[in-house]
């Protein structure tokens, strides 16, 4: 899965990620550190990448755009030691993967995961590498 990294998460999350199969970059090494969260998106919808935050503010300018992309997870665990981070996406992403690929928001709490889908047609598939 392609995945970018908010600059409100450790950049270490997408070398994790990297690590476990995916393809994943930290915004701060593609965009300015403040940027602002509709560039994420947009960055997101370009290079067709599920964006992994603590932000709300994404998901709500997700929702405004009635697009089904990009598909978003937000982490919702606290402040947490980076370890128990790395194993609910560990614990939870194989699970997600489908639904993110069509069009989810995703939310990761201490209780698991809640997965809605987003409106529209599917994303288009990402290109070929």
């Amino acid at each position: 899965m392609r995945i970018v990294v908010d600059v409100n998460l450790p950049e270490t999350i997408a070398g994790f990620l990297n690590d476990a199969g995916h393809d994943a970059v930290w915004s701060g090494s593609i965009l300015p550190h403040q940027s602002p969260d509709t560039d994420i998106v947009a960055n997101a919808i370009h290079n067709h990448r599920v964006v992994l935050t603590k932000d709300l503010g994404i998901a709500e300018i997700i929702l405004k755009s009635r697009r089904p992309e990009p598909s978003l997870i937000t982490l919702r665990l606290g402040d947490p030691p980076i370890e128990t981070i790395y194993q609910a996406l560990a614990s939870h992403l194989p699970s997600l993967e489908e639904n993110l690929l069509r069009g989810a928001l995703v939310t990761i709490d201490d209780k698991g995961p809640r997965v809605h889908p987003l409106e529209g047609p599917p994303p288009h598939p990402p290109p070929d590498p």
